[in-house]
């Protein structure tokens, strides 16, 4: 039980900070370094829209205990996530306003909180599932 009251946070959290950064980075998506692939706001769109469905599942499948579809979805939400620090190989911080690298920071610690929490979850498994 106090492992899905945890992941259900972690959850929220992830999904209010991505989503902060998400709808900011499409709003202003001629101020952050993209790569040459991220060819307009639209992309963005999809690739929250996919990460969050990845978190969606990755929950669901840890409270009935299907583990591996579990580290799947919440590994690949996490990655997907922390992948905003790839705007710094872009730009440095210098060229980012505070706003900007506070949400792509908050986004970048929330989805690595969240890949440590699938670390543990996966660790004490057993008593993962017997809680």
């Amino acid at each position: 039980m106090r492992w899905n009251r945890t992941l259900t946070w972690l959850a929220v959290i992830n999904v209010i900070v991505a989503t902060a950064h998400c709808v900011d980075n499409m709003v202003f998506f001629d101020d952050y370094p993209e790569p040459e692939w991220i060819t307009g706001p639209m992309v963005v769109d999809v690739l929250f829209l996919v990460a969050l469905g990845l978190l969606a599942l990755g929950v669901v499948a840890f409270r009935r205990r299907r583990r591996w579809l579990s580290v799947l979805g919440l590994t690949g939400f996490g990655l997907i996530s922390a992948s905003a620090l790839g705007h710094y190989l872009y730009a440095p911080v210098s060229d980012l306003s505070l706003r900007m690298n506070a949400l792509i920071l908050a986004e970048s610690l929330a989805a690595l909180v969240l890949l440590g929490f699938v670390a543990a979850s996966q660790a004490r498994w057993p008593r993962v599932v017997a809680s």
